[in-house]
């Protein structure tokens, strides 16, 4: 008698059974006359198939199987990598791994772990990057962020381009979180405002709109405003401008060239450069030197200390110190060329140099000399005088005009 096989029997199902439990797997025949195996991550493979590409959950949609990938979007596609999911219209990841494009026409070319959720986004690879806003773009790098429309991070770390049409070039820990504003790179840069730049360096920040810092560290640029360079430099308020240097501080419309320490206090100044000087009044100039003022309560605009060390023009209206040591000048149009300790006090006077001259509050008075006090208005001190090639005769001189009669000295 020959021996009977037993041959069990299987009902088809319609659809994907539910997911089985951790550590089991299921193996069943569906209506399309096709076995399948699904596991405990509730992936769906057919037994018996060598091809690499299957149809997706989503219509149209394809993934590369055996894998953990998921293509539940209609028409999306995973051609490689593990763990990858797309989850809407046109969404493809290309490889990589767990990395997941969730927006329409949304784009993964590689990489580990990042998201694409915004329509048209497109991330190139890297690590853990995230784009989720319309059109934006990830070209590499680790933990970049490009949140708000159009934005986009060129590569580096932990970048995050946060309003519309901002760009960051590379770099770590960057912000451009202003309208069309750009981080060139660098580290921990801020481009806060509408139309900012920072083109690199470390710790800068733009707290006004169209406002440029070229690199540097830790210096700070307000509205329409630049800092080139330098570390702890300060701009505040419009139009301001520092060139470099250290510690300088430029406001409203006023320029600080270079330098230490300097600062422009006031609107529309000029300081070129040296150390620890200060101008505190409108359209006030300092050329260089050390520890030089143009201030106080009396000080007027228009006041102009070319260089040296310690001088101060505390008041008056267009007042100049060319140079010098401590000098002091403090009334309307009045000058002193150099020298040291040297003070005019009184309007439309002057001290060509020396020491220790002082006008003494005389108006129009002008020393020429050490040590000399003026005592009357619209007269020259000098402490001597030498007269060379006088004239003889007073045949064609002016009136009030000097000649020598006979050694003896008149006017005419």
């Amino acid at each position: 008698m020959g021996k009977v096989l037993n041959i069990p029997e299987h009902k088809c199902v319609s659809s994907t059974p539910s997911t089985p439990d951790t550590g089991f797997s299921k193996i069943y025949a569906k209506s399309d006359g096709q076995w399948y195996r699904l596991d405990d991550a509730g992936i769906e493979t057919p037994l018996g198939s060598t091809a690499i590409i299957q149809e997706g959950a989503g219509t149209g949609s394809t993934y590369r199987v055996d894998y953990g990938n998921s293509a539940s979007g209609n028409y999306s596609t995973i051609s490689g990598g593990k763990n990858n999911s797309t989850a809407l219209l046109f969404s493809t990841v290309s490889g990589g791994y767990c990395n997941t494009a969730s927006g329409y026409a949304a784009t993964i070319s590689g990489g580990y772990n990042s998201s694409a959720s915004g329509s048209y986004a497109t991330i190139s690879g890297g690590k853990q990057n995230t784009a989720s806003a319309y059109y934006v773009t990830i070209s590499g790098g680790a933990c970049n962020s490009a949140t708000a429309c159009s934005s986009s991070v060129s590569g580096g770390c932990s970048n995050t381009a946060s309003d519309c049409f901002s760009t960051i070039g590379g770099g770590a820990c960057n912000t451009a979180s202003g309208f069309i504003s750009t981080v060139g790179g660098g580290v921990n840069n801020i481009a806060g405002c509408t139309y900012s730049v920072v083109s690199g360096g470390n710790g800068n920040c733009i707290t006004g709109g169209c406002a440029t810092i070229g690199g540097g560290e830790s210096n700070t640029a307000s509205c329409i405003s630049t800092v080139g360079g330098g570390a702890g430099n300060c701009t505040v308020g419009q139009c301001s401008t520092i060139g470099g240097g250290w510690q300088n501080y430029s406001c409203d419309g006023s320029a600080v060239a270079g330098g230490i320490s300097n600062k422009a206090c006031a609107g529309a100044i000029a300081i070129s450069g040296g150390s620890e000087n200060q101008a505190c009044h409108n359209y006030a100039a300092v050329g260089g030197g050390f520890c030089n003022r143009i201030c106080g309560l009396a000080a007027g605009p228009y006041s102009t200390i070319g260089g040296g060390l310690i001088n101060t023009i505390s008041g008056g209206y267009a007042t100049v110190i060319s140079g010098g040591r401590e000098n002091t000048a403090c009334c309307f149009y009045s000058v002193v060329a150099g020298g040291y300790c040297n003070t005019v006090s009184g309007a439309y006077s002057g001290i060509l140099g020396g020491k220790s001259n002082t006008d003494s509050g005389c108006a129009a008075a002008f020393i020429i000399g050490n040590a000399i006090t003026a005592d009357r208005i619209c007269t020259t001190f000098v402490n001597n005088i030498s007269i060379k090639n006088i004239p003889t005769s007073s045949a064609g001189l002016p009136s009030g005009a000097v000649y020598s009669d006979l050694c003896i000295l008149k006017i005419v």
